[in-house]
């Protein structure tokens, strides 16, 4: 039975190390789109330019102007040697996340691999990959965040998040954590090390700049970003697809809020509570896209660690299948009778892990 069981995982890791190296060859020599947005954007930056109105980009970007501000070494390289370092960091950071979260929560190597090889083979793992994004790093530095939160180094917690939080917005939500938990020291190294990143930016970022990002850019994207495009797989694509007023939705925005702010402040414990804020999070933000759920990895790896039970762990993979997979043609779902339904399929996995966590949180604190 052991051998078998060692023949599988050898299997599916081999599996997933295809995979990847497929995905690596294939994206090779490719123009990453997100990336060369943030390498033209860095170059706009440089020239003293304000990148949120670069006429040469395909898009508008969305990134605070400090993130432009961390790719200007790329641009000493060409734009097809940096997309490779990227790719190659990126694929790093992935491995080094789950490294770092085998320290705080150990598991077997067996399911070190298969934990692997399901990520890899995830579509938003690839998508992050084709599109150059930043989600990889993101994942290495809220692994690296609650590594440190874990063994209270509280410079370094706030360190990292603050970085964090640079990068990508959102992860300001788990200020509401800290408080919550009382974690003062780690809010005060916070909002020091947010302060010393920002003020040397300022001498390569006019303020004008940072004006213009939250006034004509940041705004704008929460204000009317809740659409229903089949990409945007938080409950507000969902709804949008069923033609739900936006005045509605806030309904079981509010009831999931209340249910998790509950259960953190129950005394839920700390990993507990950050991977409950980390599925809310993603699941209640104005526009969820494909390529962030990569960030689920983390509640996936400590419900796993801490699931004993064959239902429960049926469902979590039920839960991941449905967070993993694309629909390649969404356009042919439309108009279908269960259209909305399947397009939302990683809406659906989302949800269901957070009603596991609940669950299992609820059953904590009784």
């Amino acid at each position: 039975m052991a051998s078998m069981a060692k023949k599988i995982t050898i299997f599916i890791f081999l599996v997933g190390v295809l995979s990847l190296l497929r995905t690596t060859f294939l994206l090779w020599n490719s123009s990453l789109p997100d990336f060369n947005l943030f390498y033209q954007s860095a170059g706009a930056l440089l020239s003293n330019q304000n990148p949120y109105k670069n006429p040469l980009l395909f898009t508008q970007i969305l990134y605070p102007p400090l993130v432009i501000l961390m790719f200007i070494p790329f641009l000493g390289l060409s734009l097809a040697l940096s997309s490779k370092i990227w790719m190659i960091m990126s694929i790093i950071s992935a491995i080094l996340s789950i490294l770092v979260l085998r320290l705080i929560k150990p598991l077997s190597t067996s399911i070190i691999l298969i934990i692997f090889s399901f990520l890899v083979l995830s579509f938003p793992f690839k998508f992050t990959l084709g599109m150059g994004q930043i989600n990889l790093i993101l994942l290495l530095l809220l692994s690296l965040f609650i590594y440190f939160l874990h063994f209270e180094k509280k410079v370094f917690s706030g360190l990292i998040l603050s970085i964090a939080i640079y990068l990508k917005l959102f992860p300001g939500m788990f200020l509401i954590l800290l408080a919550i938990k009382k974690k003062w020291a780690v809010i005060t190294s916070l909002i020091i090390f947010t302060i010393l990143l920002f003020i040397p930016s300022l001498l390569f970022i006019d303020f004008e700049i940072y004006s213009y990002y939250l006034k004509s850019v940041l705004l704008p994207f929460f204000i009317n970003s809740s659409g229903d495009p089949y990409y945007n797989q938080s409950i507000t694509g969902f709804l949008a697809r069923f033609d739900i007023p936006k005045a509605i939705m806030i309904l079981p925005i509010m009831f999931i809020l209340i249910i998790s702010t509950y259960l953190i402040i129950k005394k839920t414990d700390l990993i507990r509570s950050f991977t409950l804020l980390m599925v809310v999070v993603l699941l209640v933000k104005s526009y969820t896209m494909q390529h962030h759920l990569v960030l689920l990895l983390i509640p996936y790896y400590f419900l796993i660690s801490e699931t004993k039970s064959v239902l429960t762990l049926s469902f979590i993979g039920i839960s991941y299948l449905l967070v993993a997979f694309n629909i390649k043609n969404p356009e042919a779902f439309a108009n279908a009778l269960f259209g909305p339904i399947i397009l939302s399929h990683g809406f659906l996995g989302m949800l269901l892990l957070w009603i596991i966590m609940v669950k299992k949180n609820w059953n904590k604190i009784r």
